[in-house]
């Protein structure tokens, strides 16, 4: 049979109420000095003081960015597996290093506008990129090689 007897309290752990009251000398404070308390964010003295919470900020931290792109390029990153986010933006990154200098970014611009017309128009295929409608039309790729590059061979099938 077992003992329901009740046990005996433990006491809690910590100080007591008494424990501070016998060791504190400091008065309380009076309505008239509460009323005069402010935010330690509005005595830049005693804010730079206390200690920060959260991450540190980095200084060439990345933005927030909401991008449309087609489902058929998202869809081929996330199946890269864990990190698609990472070789994407090496991905940019890369592109935005093959543009060496203003004229070239202008350059690209301008074609990608020409793209976007010619796409309005029903010239282009909904689907089909800048570079390759470029590529189909005969210009080349953004460095100027043509569509026989290693990059961008084309194999036709055979009509029967």
């Amino acid at each position: 049979m077992h003992d329901i007897s009740p046990k005996p309290e433990r006491p809690a752990p910590g100080y007591s109420q008494e424990d501070w009251d016998e060791v504190s000398d400091t008065p309380s404070m009076t309505d008239a000095e509460l009323g005069e308390m402010r935010p330690a964010q509005e005595v830049p003295e005693v804010y730079n003081l206390l200690p920060k919470r959260g991450r540190p900020k980095l200084a060439d931290a990345k933005v927030n960015l909401t991008l449309r792109i087609d489902p058929a390029l998202l869809a081929a990153y996330r199946a890269t597996g864990s990190g698609w986010q990472v070789r994407m933006h090496d991905a940019l990154a890369a592109g935005l290093d093959a543009l060496s200098d203003a004229d070239e970014a202008a350059r690209m611009i301008r074609k990608a506008e020409r793209t976007l017309k010619a796409r309005r128009a029903g010239k282009v295929a909904p689907g089909m990129s800048a570079l390759a409608a470029s590529v189909l039309s005969g210009e080349g790729t953004p460095s100027g090689k043509k569509s026989g590059s290693r990059l961008l061979t084309m194999k036709r099938p055979k009509s029967a």
